[in-house]
């Protein structure tokens, strides 16, 4: 079943760098071995791809989606709620794919993942209606209730700061220092890996692609279940349309805009294949909504999105200070 609406609902893109972040770790002159300072069991939301992180949250324990393509971590407002936390307007806005936007922020004293800790720590307040919907497009009644599943986002805003191992093998999270010997990172038994560059802008983190032989720019998504293309990219440098490489697949969300999937021949990058990939194609409603509400953001969806389709088969290591990606099969 096609879920890429609902998982969507929590994505945003950001206008303004925000580092919100754990503690940085302290770095020395001469480069050292690796250093784990957390690991953290992940378990999968529902049936799907998707993976949930236990955190903490002034001490309460909490369920966050991993969503490495999600820019700020952020609390859901039924979750916010329970534990009783005001919100407050905050300076720039958010918009989710659907082109809903997100202005509020609040301030938790304490933030835990495993062993690494923040204090007086920022997070957003996701949309109401696109917090509810997901709860209940993943635990429809009678098995849906309030506190179960999904309580926020775990975003990049809360990893740059390390280095970040996710390894889809065991379902393992880990935070490593960045104190360590460039190159050095690959300890777990492996074959040959992938070292792919990346950029990471505004909190994104982006890889360059090749799809059908057409370079294009990759967002890193850990909270989309499939890989997804920007219809415009589609139309533009495919040729593709509706009825013409483009089969309707539904509508995304409660805006009655179709979306549609389409199959091509592969898509790589640095050493990773991905044969006759089937992508998500959905319209840009980031852009007008933006633009609409009188921003001169250039806020627009992503060329591409790789998703758990992919990504779940993999064991990654983000080396943000590297600006690297490091990637083998995931070991099962």
């Amino acid at each position: 079943m096609l879920i890429w609406p609902q998982t969507m609902a929590h994505r945003f893109c950001l206008a303004l760098l925000l580092l919100a972040v754990f503690g940085r770790p302290a770095q020395s002159a001469d480069c050292g071995p690796l250093k784990i300072l957390s690991t953290v069991q992940m378990q999968p939301l529902g049936r799907g791809p998707l993976m949930l992180v236990p955190v903490r949250v002034n001490s309460v324990r909490e369920n966050f989606l991993l969503d490495t393509g999600g820019s700020v971590s952020q609390l859901i407002p039924v979750a916010a709620n329970d534990l009783r936390l005001s919100a407050e307007p905050a300076k720039i806005r958010l918009y989710d794919i659907y082109g809903n936007s997100a202005a509020r922020q609040t301030m938790v004293e304490r933030f835990d993942v495993g062993n690494l800790e923040a204090r007086s720590l920022a997070l957003w307040i996701a949309p109401s209606r696109s917090g509810d919907d997901y709860r209940r497009d993943f635990f429809p009644p009678p098995r849906w209730r309030p506190r179960h599943g999904m309580d926020g986002v775990l975003a990049p805003d809360l990893m740059s700061n390390y280095d970040v191992e996710l390894d889809f093998g065991s379902n393992t999270l880990k935070y490593l220092s960045q104190d360590h010997c460039a190159g050095q990172v690959v300890y777990w038994n492996a074959g040959i890996a992938a070292v792919v560059p990346m950029q990471f802008r505004n909190l994104q983190i982006t890889v360059p692609v090749e799809l059908d032989g057409h370079a294009l720019t990759a967002l890193i998504d850990t909270g989309s279940p499939r890989s997804t293309m920007n219809l415009d990219v589609a139309q533009s440098v495919f040729g593709l349309a509706p009825g013409a490489g483009l089969n309707r697949a539904g509508t995304l969300g409660m805006t009655g805009q179709p979306f549609y999937t389409t199959r091509m021949r592969q898509m790589s990058f640095e050493g990773v294949e991905v044969d006759n990939p089937v992508l998500d194609v959905i319209p840009d409603l980031m852009h007008p909504s933006a633009q609409a509400a009188n921003t001169s953001n250039p806020l627009a969806l992503p060329q591409l999105l790789i998703g758990m389709d992919v990504l779940s088969k993999l064991h990654l290591y983000f080396a943000f200070r590297e600006k690297r990606i490091y990637i083998t099969e995931a070991a099962r």
